[in-house]
Parts: structure tokens; sequence; C-alpha cells
């Protein structure tokens, strides 16, 4: 009864001809499982994602669950241009309550290899490997 990524849709609200720099865009997610069925719970994680391919620019919508199966994303339009809307499934709100329970019990006990790299001094490349824990 898991939230699909197949059959999960979104629609974009009131979908005009044209915005303006600032103006909201409006975008509902209707969560559906794999029989197809919408789901009547939340707790899925979404992420959703503004984009012009042309010029690589994006921003990331605000995801409100609606608790009821349903998230309303609200984006700020930044640009002047072209923009399409993907929305991705993180993780089902089944994988989230699995996540949630061995965050919560088995803690101590979930190691994971952190990897960071960023700019260093005269133009090289600094880079550290590091074991995180959930916590």
């Amino acid at each position: 009864m898991s939230t699909s990524p197949a059959h999960t849709t979104f629609i974009i609200e009131n979908l005009k001809e044209s915005y303006q720099i600032g103006d909201k865009l409006f975008v509902t997610v209707h969560a559906k499982n794999f029989d197809n069925t919408s789901k009547s719970y939340g707790g899925d994680f979404f992420q959703a994602k503004l984009f012009w391919s042309k010029t690589k620019a994006s921003v990331f919508g605000e995801v409100v669950d609606l608790l009821n199966g349903s998230y309303s994303v609200r984006f700020l339009l930044p640009w002047v241009g072209e923009a399409q809307v993907a929305v991705r499934l993180i993780h089902s709100s089944e994988a989230v309550q699995v996540l949630k329970h061995h965050r919560d019990t088995d803690s101590d006990r979930v190691y994971f290899n952190g990897y960071y790299e960023g700019p260093g001094p005269n133009k090289t490349r600094l880079s550290e490997t590091v074991t995180c824990n959930v916590k």
C-alpha cells in the first residue's frame, strides 16, 4: 500500500499564460499507491523543483502535507523565462515510518561515511571522509 511514484500525479493550479517575477505558482500532488488507488493519509517525503534547463536555473518549492494523501507545493518565481516543474518522491510514508523507528530505537548502531569536499587554498580542493551517526 506504499506510495507509487509511477501512479502519483501533480497538477499546476490555476495555470496562467504568463507570470511575473515574484508571483507564486501552486502545485497539488495526489499520492497514489501501487494499486493506483488514492492514498487517504500523508507522511510521504516529496521534493518539488522548478527549473529551466537552458540556464540550469532551479529553485525548490515548499511542500506542505495536507494529511489526506495530497500535498500543496508553493514556488516563488525568481526569473524571467520558461520553467518546468518536477516532483520527486524521496521516501513513501511507509518508508518514513521505518526510518523514524530506526532513528528512535537504533540510532547508536546506524553509522555511515559522510564525504565532504570544498574549495581549499590556492585553487585546490579539500576533501574529508567522516564517520557519521543519525543523531
